[in-house]
């Protein structure tokens, strides 16, 4: 009955969060449409383009000659048939070819950037809690307070200076060896992995020393299994919760690393899209985005009741 009962109870949960992350992707999408629409300069200016009568055709073409809210309305319109539009830029080209283009080395980028951020993120984490030395704490807690001082961009041109400037080991350009990952995911990593040892740390110690942990050293289980089968569960439990902010941070300050390092992805597109005043390709990659997001969100909730079934709804 209660196992009924909590499954009823988590399926509500997933269908308001659902609605929550529907209107939150409205929102944004209404948000993003009246900035572009504010912004100085027109899609077509840079083209070279000085008959008004080409102008007004290509115009009626993308519905540009309507009123604002009307050009709103058609687009709420297309969204809902899953059409996303096509680029004044790249003509012929629709939105969603791009995202299809786009997004998986995006995401190659965010999920090695992911892996590595939680496993040595743990890792350093439960080594500052757990080492007796005063200087290896002192570093993993020295490491932990740069990395979250520095910006990522920051880290990234240090990186290009010194590995691929002075020393010539590492690639800068795209992402078509292990090698050219090194420095945009060490770049994107450094202040998860700070945050997440921190955290661990700080969960860590204080685990330790409750009173089920003493119970399982007083019957002699090993130290390692203590720590593996008991204490980690509740450490799990906050790294778990931070994993929705952090997806968002890997795919918002992948913008930036992907514009550096000149990476085809979402983020670079993105950005080349906002100086162009590509409006189709703007609020598809946002939608995209944003869906993305609230989607990584529900799932990372949902995560936190199968790791620890006494967390309630």
């Amino acid at each position: 009955m209660d196992s009924i009962r909590r499954r009823s109870t988590m399926f509500k949960y997933a269908v308001k969060r659902i609605l929550t992350g529907l209107l939150t992707v409205f929102v944004l999408i209404t948000l993003v449409f009246m900035l572009m629409k504010v912004l100085p300069g027109g899609p077509f200016d840079s083209d070279r383009v000085t008959d008004q009568r080409v102008i007004q055709i290509i115009e009626a073409r993308y519905n540009l000659d309507k009123p604002v809210m009307v050009q709103y309305l058609l687009y709420l319109q297309s969204v809902l048939r899953g059409d996303l539009g096509e680029s004044f830029k790249k003509v012929g080209t629709s939105v969603t070819e791009l995202i299809g283009n786009l997004a998986p080395v995006t995401f190659r980028l965010g999920m090695v950037s992911l892996v590595v951020s939680v496993g040595l993120g743990l890792l350093l984490g439960i080594i500052a809690a757990l080492s007796k030395r005063p200087s290896v704490q002192a570093s993993i807690v020295a490491m932990a307070t740069i990395g979250i001082s520095i910006p990522g961009f920051l880290l990234a041109l240090f990186l290009m200076y010194l590995f691929a400037v002075k020393l010539g080991l590492l690639p800068i350009i795209g992402l078509s060896t292990w090698k050219h990952y090194v420095m945009p995911t060490a770049a994107l990593s450094f202040y998860p992995v700070a945050f997440i040892s921190r955290m661990t740390r700080s969960v860590l110690t204080e685990v330790i020393k409750q009173d089920y942990i003493v119970m399982a050293k007083s019957k002699g289980l090993a130290w390692r299994t203590i720590i593996w089968r008991h204490a980690l569960k509740n450490v799990l439990i906050p790294i778990v919760t931070y994993l929705g902010p952090m997806i968002a941070y890997l795919m918002t300050g992948s913008f930036v690393i992907e514009n550096l390092f000149a990476i085809p992805g979402i983020g670079r597109e993105l950005i080349n899209s906002i100086q162009g005043r590509d409006a189709p390709v703007v609020l598809g990659l946002t939608i995209f985005l944003g869906a993305f997001i609230v989607a990584m969100n529900l799932i990372v909730d949902l995560m936190l009741g199968l790791i620890d079934p006494r967390i309630k709804v």
